[in-house]
């Protein structure tokens, strides 16, 4: 059995009062007495395509990030909390263990809020895909320095060169150069506290992926930078290939990047959302990918 422990992280594409309940019984799935997950998805605002909050789910948090995104433009630092913190503070109250694992579109105003409001410092800021800017990461570095966080940073969805080049061990890709750039852009943190999150990319052809899957750009990006390396396999499956996250995510668990495994981490969607429901696992799902994990990783 592999010596390195899986970091699982999962829960809802974004949080509301309905679907906290779920967490909560992820939270119950055990390994050895204890629950299997690493941290728990609380996502309160989410990055759209479009800006339309009429239709679509944009996040519980808008209204609160909205009011100190005002309160900040004229020189007022006293921010307000906003709902998805007082569901991490909720969860971390039954569960102080557990990390507190969000996406971060605006890191001036969102890791304030957070810095000032969760209670735990177990937490995990991540980048959106659409956000590939080193300034942004280097923002969210400084906020986990000072909270003692860790840093996220997904690869971005242009691979910038036919896939069947970056397949081969040796390539370097356009993509490959900015997603390891972006993590020397918080280099103030340990390695260990940065994890780099595949979440696939957009390339000619998808093959009924949402985003195709390239882990040998993985493996040279992990012995590149030498950050643990997650994989998204939500956001790589998508809808059309939901039925197939169980396995894809379990033969993926098994790849090798020298004499260890290549990837140190889960982040999964699961359970309901108002936002990408249809590329969530169920809670029994992703039980299922505990159980057979453990039988060759340690959890």
């Amino acid at each position: 059995m592999g010596a390195q422990k899986v970091k699982i992280i999962a829960g809802p594409c974004s949080i509301d009062l309905q679907n906290k309940a779920e967490v909560f019984d992820m939270l119950n799935i055990k390994i050895s007495g204890k629950s299997a997950l690493f941290g728990v998805r609380v996502v309160g605002l989410k990055s759209r395509t479009n800006f339309d909050p009429k239709n679509a789910f944009i996040g519980i948090d808008l209204e609160s990030y909205e009011a100190n995104v005002a309160k900040l433009m004229r020189g007022d630092f006293g921010i307000i909390t906003c709902p998805s913190v007082e569901i991490a503070n909720e969860i971390q109250s039954k569960n102080p263990e557990i990390f507190i694992a969000t996406e971060v579109v605006d890191p001036w105003v969102q890791c304030s809020v957070l810095a000032d409001f969760l209670k735990s410092s177990k937490a995990i800021v991540w980048n959106p895909a659409v956000n590939h800017l080193g300034f942004p990461i280097q923002i969210m570095a400084k906020f986990a320095k000072e909270n003692g966080w860790k840093v996220g940073i997904k690869n971005g969805k242009a691979l910038g060169a036919p896939v069947a080049i970056s397949e081969s061990k040796n390539a370097e890709t356009p993509l490959d150069k900015s997603w390891s750039g972006l993590s020397t852009y918080a280099s103030n943190l340990e390695k260990s506290d940065i994890y780099m999150i595949h979440r696939g990319v957009d390339s000619e052809d998808n093959m009924g992926f949402r985003n195709y899957p390239i882990h040998n750009m993985c493996i040279r990006v992990k012995q590149k930078t030498g950050n643990p390396m997650f994989l998204d396999p939500s956001h790589i499956a998508g809808p059309k290939k939901r039925s197939e996250i169980v396995d894809f995510t379990i033969d993926a668990m098994k790849i090798k990047c020298g004499d260890d495994f290549l990837y140190d981490g889960i982040l999964l969607e699961c359970g309901t959302s108002k936002s990408d429901t249809d590329q969530h696992i169920t809670i029994a799902e992703l039980e299922q990918i505990i159980v057979k994990l453990s039988e060759f990783r340690q959890i």
